[in-house]
């Protein structure tokens, strides 16, 4: 695999068909990189193309990245519903970046069903 070949680690997650996040390939880049893990998710709701299509730039060494605008990490991690996606929500609200609109995450929430979820992670 070409992420393999140039000193990634790759792993892909499959998940059951009913599952939120039906298929995931997890990757850490090589420490000369800075050792930084992402996940790659197939994106096969409308919301989550949605969000990709608004995600923000970050610089890793050279190169920039896409990465999910705060809201939506924060509304995929809830839809995921995994204990560990609920913590790293609760350490996402809780550590706020700037550019996080807690009005809008809110509105998302609700209209997605995540909103009773989205108050029990809240600090």
């Amino acid at each position: 695999m070409f992420w393999e070949e140039h000193g990634c680690e790759a792993e892909w997650c499959v998940g059951d068909p009913d599952d939120p996040i039906p298929l995931l390939l997890r990757l850490r880049l090589p420490r000369p990189l800075g050792g930084v893990g992402v996940d790659i998710l197939w994106a096969h709701k409308r919301w989550q193309r949605e969000a990709l299509n608004q995600a923000m730039e970050i610089r890793v060494s050279r190169m920039k990245l896409p990465v999910l605008h705060p809201e939506d990490l924060v509304l995929m991690k809830l839809e995921a519903g995994g204990p560990q996606d609920l913590l790293d929500v609760e350490t996402l609200l809780s550590k706020a970046p700037p550019e996080l609109d807690s009005r809008r995450l809110t509105r998302k929430a609700r209209a997605l069903g995540l909103h009773v979820l989205l108050r029990k992670c809240s600090p």
